[in-house]
């Protein structure tokens, strides 16, 4: 798609989580000049992510845009024109629009990204579309926020109209309950409220090239939502399906041309209710969370890190593909005693489990530390796993 002589990449986060060093590697095997910007000196990225980079530039915190701003400029001075600005991370996606519109790169700018951001324009982005959703309301007025509570009736979610994840986000029962967290919050922030909905979490996750088009997916189940596993110390798993439910597939499709998703990873949710409805949530553009792009990998034994970097660079997804395994991600709590320990599964489960090990300090706040990552093309040999895996006892034994 570019002339790779001139392509000049500049990634945030290169280093973190580690995992995700695998992007910008294969973005410079295909071509890419590949410029980082960290909050880490050269001499402590890994070798794998050092050798790959055409430069490291080194900042006290991606946090500081005035700073980072200041060294992608002075870089642009140097090497010429900067074609993409990357990160697949969710906390820096209005660090990469400023970037763009700052250095005038292609791609979603700050306005375009209030429709991934905020709850209600979400929620007209998915109406749009044709999906359902819960009703919802963004307000600063308690008096408001009160009746309309009263119309829908409780339990309602408060959380803020612009979040990530489970952060700030209640569950509320009463008025009485309303009206006190709303006298513990900030007056001049603008919440939102929504319809409690009792149901699943399916997801519908993959990623776009340059038209638009989807040119990977797969779909998800988790075994609760991100606000009672990180509020109520869940154990956490999520699982892939080979036959995705064709109502999923068909709102995921659906959803990424309402948002006009494109050359971007997606994350999208939905609640599937006990009567079979299905309702959309929210979308990110990021990958999914913790180890689930590796899952993605094992799923269809394919790379995503690989097949996103020829699709961003190329406009080429570079497999053919099918689904063959059920994967799933099991997490454990440091905070719980389990009846089996690792190595006990790895003998017991040896022909399923295919990594284990620890997650990144972020995702291990909402999942739990300690994960392990299966597969199998019979899904109840995987729930076998999982329920030896988060049994949970008094005491240790083996």
């Amino acid at each position: 798609m570019f002339s790779l002589a001139f392509v000049n990449l500049i990634y945030l986060s290169a280093h973190y989580p580690p995992h995700f060093e695998s992007f910008p590697v294969e973005l410079a095997k295909y071509g890419a000049r590949v410029w980082a910007v960290t909050d880490l000196p050269t001499k402590y990225l890994s070798p794998q992510l050092k050798s790959c980079l055409a430069g490291n530039l080194e900042v006290d915190s991606l946090h500081n845009e005035r700073a980072v701003l200041s060294l992608c400029q002075r870089l642009q001075e140097q090497v010429g024109p900067i074609q993409f600005v990357e990160s697949n991370l969710e906390t820096w996606l209005d660090l990469e629009a400023l970037l763009r519109e700052k250095l005038s790169v292609p791609g979603l700018k700050p306005q375009d990204l209030q429709r991934f951001k905020q709850k209600r324009l979400m929620k007209e982005v998915f109406q749009t579309a044709g999906i359902l959703v819960a009703p919802g309301l963004r307000t600063k007025n308690p008096l408001e926020a009160i009746e309309f509570c009263k119309g829908i009736g409780f339990p309602v979610i408060l959380k803020p109209n612009i979040g990530v994840g489970a952060q700030n986000t209640y569950l509320i029962q009463s008025e009485q309950e309303l009206l006190l967290r709303l006298n513990n919050s900030d007056p001049n922030s603008e919440f939102f409220l929504e319809k409690y909905i009792q149901g699943t979490i399916e997801s519908f996750d993959g990623f776009c090239d340059h038209g638009g088009n989807v040119v990977y997916y797969t779909c998800h189940t988790q075994s609760a939502g991100v606000r009672e596993i990180v509020q109520e110390k869940r154990d956490f798993y999520i699982y892939s399906m080979i036959h995705p439910p064709k109502d999923l597939v068909e709102a995921g499709f659906l959803a990424t041309k309402a948002f006009g998703v494109r050359a971007k990873f997606f994350h999208i949710e939905f609640f599937r209710t006990p009567n079979n409805q299905l309702i959309g949530l929210e979308i990110n553009l990021r990958p999914p969370g913790g180890r689930m792009v590796d899952m993605m990998n094992f799923g269809s034994n394919i790379d995503c890190y690989r097949a996103w970097a020829c699709t961003l660079l190329h406009n080429r997804f570079p497999y053919a593909y099918e689904r063959q395994f059920h994967t799933m991600h099991i997490s454990r709590r440091e905070e719980i005693t389990y009846r089996h320990n690792i190595p006990t599964a790895l003998k017991q489960f040896r022909d399923l489990i295919l990594t284990h090990g620890e997650l990144d300090s972020a995702s291990a706040m909402a999942m739990g530390k300690e994960f392990v990552l299966a597969r199998s093309p019979n899904l109840k040999d995987l729930f076998s796993l999982q329920q030896f895996l988060q049994a949970q006892t008094g005491y240790a034994t083996a």
